[in-house]
């Protein structure tokens, strides 16, 4: 049986975000604990080239929800200097807007997409490229949302948050019994 788009694409970025929002009640309660400040987890980040905390949240969001926006409307602009959540409340709430998003995408939708053309545009990189909306979604949103996933959640564990893959996975879609 063939897998649909939304099939590959929406139900584990569902999941995924979840888990990510579900660690950040982790992340409060951790820095609670430890005595950090907002602006340190916010700020904090695996090496100095590499985007923080923050950030890592924001271009989740871009490579999500944003993205299926994106196709919807057949162009994904994106501005590098849009700022990113400014603390824990925004982070959470960005990420729920989120999961309320992709949970209102249908399949049929989703296999509409299928063929369409979106261009990808970074203005201020100068960067243009076109592709099939399948293609987009499947060879780089969805490698950019699991990048920028696993990189927020490195961070997380090099800050010493006890958590574990079981808190990256998230809620498993799991075969019930008959």
């Amino acid at each position: 049986m063939p897998i649909s788009l939304y099939d590959a694409v929406i139900p584990t970025m569902i999941q995924i975000t979840q888990a990510l929002r579900n660690v950040l009640d982790k992340v409060e309660a951790f820095a609670a604990e430890k005595g950090l400040t907002e602006a340190e987890l916010l700020g904090a980040r695996l090496i100095d080239d590499m985007f923080p905390l923050n950030k890592q949240i924001a271009c989740t969001v871009l490579n999500s929800s944003y993205a299926i926006e994106s196709t919807r409307k057949g162009e994904f602009l994106l501005d590098p200097t849009a700022p990113p959540p400014a603390d824990m409340t925004e982070m959470k709430a960005a990420l729920d807007d989120v999961v309320a998003a992709l949970k209102a995408v249908t399949p049929e939708e989703m296999e509409a997409m299928i063929g369409r053309n979106l261009h990808y545009s970074i203005p201020a990189f100068g960067l243009e490229m076109d592709y099939a909306a399948e293609d987009f979604l499947l060879s780089y949103v969805q490698p950019n949302f699991f990048f920028h996933i696993t990189t927020a959640y490195d961070i997380l564990r090099g800050l010493g948050v006890s958590i574990g893959k079981r808190d990256f996975l998230g809620q498993l879609r799991i075969k019930t019994a008959a």
